[in-house]
């Protein structure tokens, strides 16, 4: 490229912007990679190798996922589960009105039967979504509860999956 384009290309301030976005961008990635060790961000991108983590990780079916995030500055650690209700009843009303009784996940429940939980938690919230309806007309009914824990308290609760959940109602 000779030097007349070069003028020709750098008379427009698009260009310009440009080019200082990518070197700016190129900039961060270069200092991201000096200032966090691999290791580091390993462990951030998979998670912890702490047992509480590890417990957690392997929990979950097709009723129910299990996920875990943590703060940025690593003092918190909220852990949400996602439950899928199974429809155990279904009642046509008129042509265009149903009623379900569905599985529910009791939150009051897992605190009362989990004393590790009970112990270390900070907060509990729950969340009921709109049930959206399938193809096959059926409607998905989920319930998540998210439980906020200091991560500062040891030692953190390791949970174990039961094979009966006497939470359920």
């Amino acid at each position: 490229m000779n030097l007349k384009a070069m003028r020709e290309i750098l008379r427009y301030p698009t260009v310009l912007v440009g080019v200082f976005i990518i070197l700016f961008l190129v900039g961060v990635s270069i200092y991201a990679v000096i200032a966090l060790p691999y290791d580091r961000a390993v462990e951030l991108w998979r998670g912890t190798e702490e047992d509480w983590y590890k417990s957690l990780k392997t929990c979950g079916t097709d009723l129910c996922e299990i996920q875990i995030f943590q703060s940025n500055n690593e003092k918190w650690i909220r852990i949400q589960i996602t439950f899928k209700s199974k429809i155990l009843k279904t009642d046509t009303w008129w042509a265009e009105y149903m009623s379900y009784t569905i599985l529910n996940l009791i939150s009051p429940a897992i605190i009362k039967s989990y004393e590790s939980i009970r112990k270390y938690v900070t907060y509990v919230t729950e969340f009921i979504p709109y049930a959206p309806i399938n193809n096959d007309l059926t409607p998905t009914f989920t319930k998540t509860v998210s439980f906020t824990f200091r991560r500062a308290l040891r030692p953190f609760p390791i949970i174990h999956c039961p094979q009966e959940a006497p939470i359920l109602d």
